[in-house]
């Protein structure tokens, strides 16, 4: 990492001065190619190497929010703003390792709608929370792909319901807030998903691939109920349902 530093000098110091104005942790670094020897190891402060780790992982992950009330979510020009109720916009739609929040800055009128119009999105939180005006999710059975854990709002509607297909060996969680969802495939090889309320899923449930599933004692209504192996046969597809109700239509 040091040798890397040294052919990096013009682009280190300043994603080390930009993290450090964000977090306001003091970080000493060298002038001359990032390295030399009157680099300040005081206590509390970060090494170098601790710092471009954090700074990396800092700068990998942005929070996406919802303004403007009805709109696409592939219109990131004038729906996803960088702060709650903000104006400075995203150049792109949430990723894989963004966050995509709906807050109380969110809708203004009764009754908008968030129109999901492309399908197999990916994402990496989706959080609902405080929403205001009864603001619908029309998701035209389509699919998102979320990489960490969903928390909806029981102040929102979903339409057309599609598919919520949880992925990597990340721990990941969902609320679904009472509201009737679609289908639900969770593959998180050697990895753990966490029911956190009851569910009612018109589609199916589909648990793949090394997967463990707690219940928590919630109970589990769907359409169909699917657990699928490891395909590689060396990781267990667990479904613990604890005293849960489960009912299969």
């Amino acid at each position: 990492m040091l040798f890397a530093a040294g052919h990096v000098k013009n682009d280190i110091p300043s994603l080390l001065k930009n993290y450090s104005s964000k977090t306001g942790i003091e970080i000493n670094y060298g002038r001359e190619k990032g390295i030399n020897n009157l680099m300040n190891y005081l206590p509390n402060k970060f090494t170098l190497l601790t710092a471009l780790i954090c700074a990396f992982s800092a700068f990998g992950q942005s929070d996406y929010y919802w303004v403007g009330g009805t709109g696409n979510w592939s219109n990131y020009s004038s729906h996803w703003a960088t702060s709650s109720g903000g104006n400075i916009f995203h150049t792109t739609t949430p990723s894989s390792n963004d966050n995509a929040i709906f807050d109380i800055n969110s809708f203004n009128a009764e009754n908008q709608t968030i129109n999901l119009n492309v399908d197999n999105v990916s994402v990496g939180d989706i959080t609902w929370n405080g929403v205001t005006h009864n603001p619908k999710f029309n998701m035209g059975s389509r699919a998102i792909i979320i990489y960490g854990s969903v928390k909806f709002d029981p102040f929102m509607t979903i339409q057309s319901p599609g598919t919520l297909k949880f992925t990597s060996s990340s721990s990941a969680t969902l609320i679904s807030a009472g509201l009737p969802l679609g289908t639900i495939e969770v593959e998180k090889t050697g990895g753990t998903f966490d029911q956190l309320d009851n569910y009612n899923f018109g589609g199916s449930i589909q648990i793949k691939n090394g997967t463990t599933y707690n219940t928590n004692d919630y109970n589990l209504q769907s359409n169909g109920f699917y657990l699928y192996p490891s395909e590689s046969g060396v990781v267990s597809t667990t479904f613990n349902s604890g005293s849960s109700d489960i009912n299969i239509t």
